[in-house]
């Protein structure tokens, strides 16, 4: 069985500001509002590998998850918008269903969907939407630090700060904060504190779109409250082309596939909503990074 993080989508949180949602690999789920650079997760035993987060602006001016980099073994792996790869300033040109390996230990294959890259020897997973999700799954005994916790299975204790005695602060701002980088293309970084009210057509919308019977097939594995809540305060976003609830559904999908539900579910969910179909994702998730000549679909 895995411990899994999902970066789920961008969303208002009135408590401290807005942010995207997270879920630790323990469960808990916080919202965070920090645009920078931040630790998602590493190795917190050996310093064997390290994965790093790039937040930035997006829609009305809420962080959204752009990039993450991968470090592993003299290897520095960009994972950026529009499925491209940054290997060590060079772009890793790649097909649809081609494994690139990297080195004896990483290989990353694209499916269509996600960009998949394992490893240790496949017992870890960084999963990359394309443009603002992804999921990273660690075996149980994996110890972990960063944004994503430290999967010791105890949620109690998921956010404590970096460098602290094992004491919870009142605030997970400071467990987040904890966490930054002091990288030169976020100088200025700043945490996003606007307030907004969710509307009676997000929650309208975003409940509609996960009481599907089809989706619900699902729900004793994975409960979809989180992701509701997420859809709600992400609705208003201002992202031409990405719609809240199908972002939403996309994740809760590939955890519902992560946990092993029904196989079916992941590949026909598109045709059982309304949401759009998968190619018109691929070109839009393709139009959202730096142009291609050769992009993988």
């Amino acid at each position: 069985r895995l411990a899994t993080s999902n970066y789920l989508s961008s969303g208002i949180n009135a408590e401290y500001g807005g942010g995207p949602y997270i879920s630790t690999f323990d469960g808990s789920w916080y919202s965070h509002g920090g645009v920078c650079s931040y630790v998602l997760s590493m190795d917190c035993y050996r310093a064997d590998w390290f994965l790093y987060a790039r937040f930035s602006e997006c829609g009305n001016g809420a962080p959204c998850l752009e990039a993450i980099t991968f470090h592993q073994s003299g290897f520095s792996l960009e994972l950026q918008r529009g499925w491209l790869i940054n290997n060590n300033g060079e772009k890793v040109d790649y097909q649809l269903g081609q494994v690139k390996y990297f080195g004896a230990d990483i290989e990353v294959v694209f499916d269509g969907e996600y960009l998949d890259l394992a490893f240790n020897n496949g017992d870890n997973h960084i999963i990359w939407n394309g443009y603002n999700g992804v999921q990273v799954l660690v075996s149980e005994t994996t110890v972990t630090c960063g944004l994503c916790g430290n999967n010791n299975g105890n949620p109690d204790d998921d956010f404590v700060p970096r460098w602290s005695s094992n004491t919870v602060p009142d605030h997970v701002a400071s467990f987040i904060g904890s966490w930054k980088l002091n990288m030169p293309d976020f100088v200025h970084c700043y945490e996003y504190e606007e307030e907004i009210e969710i509307s009676d057509q997000a929650s309208a919308t975003c409940i509609s779109a996960f009481d599907n019977r089809y989706i619900q097939t699902c729900s004793q594995k994975v409960k979809p409250a989180p992701y509701i809540q997420a859809c709600k305060q992400s609705y208003d976003q201002e992202i031409s082309g990405l719609r809240a609830e199908c972002n939403l559904l996309q994740s809760y999908i590939l955890e519902c596939d992560t946990r092993g539900a029904v196989q079916s579910l992941l590949v026909d969910w598109r045709h059982q909503t309304t949401c759009t179909t998968l190619s018109e994702l691929q070109q839009f998730t393709i139009d959202q990074g730096c142009p291609q000549d050769n992009p993988p679909v």
